[in-house]
């Protein structure tokens, strides 16, 4: 169900591209793109509603008091990664917030950076909006690179796909949150599911063992 939706929203966004450039002269930019798969999920049975997020809208005090509660991992610096060695972890996801170029994650000040948990870990991920572009998560059993739709032939692992969420107002941000079983040894890759998001870059890897 959720592929054949997700068809329509491929086809759809490529239509109105070579309509665009065809007629009225235009390309699509990355922001212009998320808007029109905004509007494209906004048409298709109300799932617009769920753009606000499954979780609350946050100040910047109350992201930071969030970061504060996510389980603390072992940092490497030098290999970009974070180890958790918990049976349960707690991680707290910002999309793109200010202060690079591109499209891409953070999480505890590292930018898409290798996860590494056991397997079993119950991960209670909570993905922050901070860019001004919809943004949304989920885990998928493929490596980069990826295509501009990498969500029509990919899967989304653990139960970990978060709905694309609104970009951000000034000092207010979306949010949502899901619980992943990471159930399964393997190495896989969390992309952002938006037409171009992981093409551009928005993925790192995750390695369950």
């Amino acid at each position: 169900m959720k592929n054949s939706k997700l068809l329509l929203l491929a086809v759809g966004l490529s239509v109105i591209g070579l309509v665009g450039s065809l007629i009225l002269g235009f390309s699509f930019s990355s922001s212009a793109t998320g808007n029109n798969f905004m509007g494209m999920i906004s048409m298709m049975g109300g799932m617009g509603d769920m753009m606000n997020g499954n979780g609350e809208t946050l100040t910047n005090s109350s992201v930071s008091s969030l970061q504060q509660k996510a389980t603390t991992g072992t940092i490497n610096k030098g290999e970009n990664s974070i180890s958790f060695t918990q049976n349960t972890v707690n991680l707290v996801v910002l999309a793109s917030p200010p202060g690079r170029s591109g499209e891409y994650f953070e999480i505890d000040n590292l930018i898409n950076p290798t996860l590494i948990v056991k397997a079993g870990t119950t991960i209670n991920l909570t993905l922050v909006n901070e860019d001004k572009e919809l943004h949304g998560f989920e885990i998928v059993n493929a490596q980069p690179p990826f295509s501009r739709y990498p969500m029509m032939v990919n899967n989304a692992m653990f139960n970990s796909f978060i709905m694309p969420i609104w970009g951000t107002n000034t000092n207010s941000y979306d949010s949502s949150s899901t619980t992943i079983s990471a159930s399964a040894s393997g190495s896989y890759t969390y992309l952002c599911p938006v037409p171009g998001h992981a093409q551009m870059g928005m993925y790192g890897k995750i390695i369950v063992s």
